[in-house]
């Protein structure tokens, strides 16, 4: 709509036609109807990328560590707060 097109944002499958339903849209959309990249990023956004290393959740994990945050169990650190252990690597089929 207005808002997408004043930031220049792709408008997706069929912006224009009023005739089709938004939800047949959406689920074209998904499917990778002018928008190719959806469905892989929000299957990734539930499952993980594998391929690319997340260093920011063993900092976020070693930052409430620190702080005494829940979990307190998941990583632990050397005396300069580095992490020495990640507890999630150990799991069987995480960690793999």
């Amino acid at each position: 709509g207005k808002a997408g097109r004043a930031f220049g944002v792709g408008l997706g499958w069929r912006p224009d036609d009023e005739e089709m339903s938004p939800f047949l849209k959406l689920f074209g959309m998904l499917w990778g109807l002018g928008a190719w990249a959806t469905l892989p990023a929000v299957i990734g956004g539930y499952i993980g990328n594998p391929f690319v290393p997340q260093p920011w959740i063993e900092d976020a994990l070693a930052v409430g560590t620190e702080k005494g945050r829940f979990p307190g169990n998941a990583v632990e650190l050397d005396a300069s707060g580095n992490v020495k252990v990640n507890k999630f690597t150990e799991l069987p089929v995480v960690g793999e």
